[in-house]
């Protein structure tokens, strides 16, 4: 078997079947070291040779499937968002809020995501993606049912702080998602995080509409049932998705190719990583 261009190793200077072989292996590891290095993508060549493989100019399987059922089950949960806008001050006029009550309700779910964001966070990276979105999603599902039900300034309050635990599990989940599928086609990075943000603001035009019809037919807890219901029908989408972690996976590549590697042969390929770099 011939040597590969580029290897390092001089096998004129020796006969034995061990050093080539050990060769080819120091070559092929080196090239993984190099894929790890660098952001795993899709070459858009090996993309658009068959059409049957794409889905919206995406790989199909990789990214379009994924980002296709992450945009559908958010489009959903936007309309129930978008809902819940009209019915609000009706809502604390019905209950007998207070202005200064009703600015603290609103209040609560963002002093939650601002004490949960960082764990969360981290959650997102050790549990998974996928895990802390359903999770989040079934907790802002469960959060809007109880506000449906609440009457109180002290039964709201626990509501929207639960409303607000669920958004930070779950938004900080599908922005690490989509992080990952974009790093797995870079060069349509802007797109789909663009396609995320329109399919949203559809959802956030459409809602109102809704709402407003629910809240005059009703009454405006009402409303509060339909975006449930919509954080449910998401977690049933998310649960669809297939776990991904790109950074997780380069990290397992690198230690199982490390474990088959001695000291010195890993340094010396360092160092051909960083000449290549240089």
């Amino acid at each position: 078997r011939p040597v590969p261009a580029g290897c390092y190793m001089d096998l004129s200077k020796s006969r034995s079947i061990y050093t080539h072989l050990a060769c080819l292996h120091q070559r092929h590891a080196l090239e993984l070291l190099e894929q790890r290095s660098l952001p795993r993508a899709v070459e858009p060549e090996a993309v658009t040779a068959d059409d049957d493989d794409l889905l919206f100019g995406l790989p199909k399987r990789d990214v379009g499937e994924p980002l296709a059922i992450l945009l559908a089950s958010q489009f959903v949960l936007f309309i129930g968002v978008g809902a819940l806008l009209p019915a609000l001050p009706l809502y604390a006029q019905n209950i007998g809020l207070s202005g200064s009550a009703n600015g603290i309700v609103l209040s609560a779910p963002a002093l939650a995501m601002l004490l949960l964001n960082l764990p969360a966070g981290k959650l997102v990276d050790s549990w998974g993606r996928k895990q802390m979105m359903m999770a989040g999603m079934a907790v802002i599902a469960l959060s809007d049912l109880a506000t449906s039900q609440c009457r109180t300034v002290a039964a709201l309050i626990p509501a929207r702080l639960a409303l607000g635990a669920g958004r930070a599990a779950a938004e900080n989940g599908d922005r690490a998602y989509l992080a990952d599928l974009t790093d797995r086609f870079p060069t349509a990075r802007g797109t789909m995080s663009g396609s995320q943000q329109a399919i949203q603001a559809l959802g956030l035009v459409i809602g109102p509409l809704i709402g407003g019809r629910a809240v005059e037919a009703f009454g405006a807890p009402t409303v509060f049932l339909l975006i449930s219901g919509a954080a449910f029908a998401c977690t049933g989408g998310y649960s669809l998705l297939p776990d991904i972690n790109v950074a997780a996976e380069r990290e397992e590549k690198r230690i199982a190719l490390s474990m088959d590697m001695s000291v010195e042969e890993e340094e010396e390929m360092e160092r051909e990583l960083e000449a290549i770099k240089a």
